[in-house]
């Protein structure tokens, strides 16, 4: 293998090291509702936020005004 660095010059690679890590299982997606479900929504949310166990458990929960097409 070769990569080509600045200008006319090539350099061969002759090792490569990398260090894998764990990784644990990530939980992410995007739900859409209706605004009349907002008070429900935030309920629900204060709800899961109080059962956390984890200080690296989050929520971003952003309420957008208009009509979704979703």
């Amino acid at each position: 293998m070769a990569i080509r660095g600045c200008g006319a010059n090539f350099g061969v690679v002759y090792e490569f090291i990398y260090k894998a890590h764990e990784q644990k299982e990530d939980v992410a997606g995007i739900i859409s509702y209706p605004g009349e479900k907002l008070d429900t929504d935030f309920e629900a949310v204060n709800t899961w936020l109080k059962s956390c166990q984890s200080e690296n458990e989050s929520v971003f929960f952003a309420p957008f005004a208009g009509k979704s097409d979703i």
